[in-house]
């Protein structure tokens, strides 16, 4: 598969909140429940979530130039959120390909570890890309509900 990562603009904000959601309702239902996944994707694009994702976000694009996945990392805190793939690239290994983008940006700036909040259901993926923790810890959406999260950190 031909694909390409870049730096987000702000332009993409819509298209990666889109992604998101689909994501969300497509692999997280098993672990939350229909309920709370409609919560945390209903509304439209937060500016937070725009100005945040101009700022720290990438895109990995297909080659018709259409965004098939994102992921965000604040390369100060070292942390890495928003790692989204459209539901019909699943499995293709796209996912692991933004991670390891991210963590290559990190070696560069010197980071030496990284952290994430893992969804219930992404916990094994992000183990087998070496991310350690078993932890459960809460979320607190700005939309005003919790959800279960597992804390995990990967020494670069």
């Amino acid at each position: 598969m031909n694909f390409h990562i870049r730096k987000a603009r702000l332009s993409d904000a819509q298209q990666a909140f889109d992604i998101r959601n689909r994501a969300i309702m497509s692999q997280c239902i098993s672990a939350y429940g229909l309920k709370a996944m409609q919560k945390w994707t209903d509304g439209d694009l937060p500016p937070a979530f725009a100005e945040a994702f101009a700022a720290n976000g990438y895109v990995m694009l297909n080659s018709s130039n259409t965004i098939i996945a994102t992921g965000m990392i604040d390369l100060q805190r070292g942390f890495v959120d928003a790692l989204f793939v459209e539901p019909d690239y699943l499995n293709l290994g796209i996912g692991r390909k933004m991670l390891n983008y991210l963590e290559q940006l990190a070696l560069n700036k010197g980071v030496k570890q990284l952290t994430l909040e893992s969804t219930i259901n992404a916990k094994a993926f992000y183990q087998a890309c070496g991310f350690m923790g078993d932890e459960v810890s809460v979320y607190h959406s700005p939309r005003g509900f919790d959800l279960d999260c597992v804390v995990m950190t990967k020494q670069l």
